[in-house]
């Protein structure tokens, strides 16, 4: 999963937050109607932990934390597999502008604690609509431009035999 520049209008950053039975959370992205999971280990100590993925089923609960400490509208971000909170790599203290979401045992910072704002019904819903429709074309030209490099090999061989 990565982060970039906001854009409202772009549902690949739009997020259905659920509350489950055990009181944590699955979170859903809208465009591509994906479901964040976890991944193992510190981005501060391996590289392995450096790109939080997205799964197509809810397997893992997602913990949402108030930043009640320091008196700000922010979260914290994590799972119940690892405690390490969600962290924008390549932040470069402000100065960035995109990169993968990790899990960082920073601490307490700006680059780690997020903020949710609730999106209307039936926007989410038209946002929904579009992410769908957006990733279905994205899916489609990749399985158009597979299919012509198949077709291109197909077509091109050397014949073996000139004359029967």
């Amino acid at each position: 999963m990565a982060w970039g520049n906001l854009d409202e209008e772009d549902p690949y950053q739009v997020f259905k937050v659920t509350k489950l039975a055990s009181g944590n959370y699955s979170i859903q992205c809208v465009g591509n109607q994906r479901f964040i999971d976890w991944v193992n280990g510190d981005a501060c100590l391996t590289t392995a932990a450096y790109n939080l993925p997205l799964v197509e089923k809810q397997t893992t609960e997602q913990i949402i934390t108030p930043d009640i400490a320091h008196n700000t509208p922010w979260f914290m971000l994590c799972n119940v597999k690892n405690k390490c909170s969600y962290h924008m790599l390549s932040h470069n203290n402000g100065s960035g502008e995109s990169g993968y979401l990790c899990a960082a045992n920073v601490g307490y910072n700006s680059f780690n604690y997020w903020y949710i704002r609730r999106v209307d019904d039936a926007v989410g819903d038209a946002m929904t609509e579009n992410g769908l429709k957006k990733t279905y074309a994205t899916l489609l030209e990749l399985a158009i431009e597979n299919a012509k490099q198949v077709r291109a090999k197909a077509n091109d061989y050397e014949a073996l035999i000139y004359e029967a």
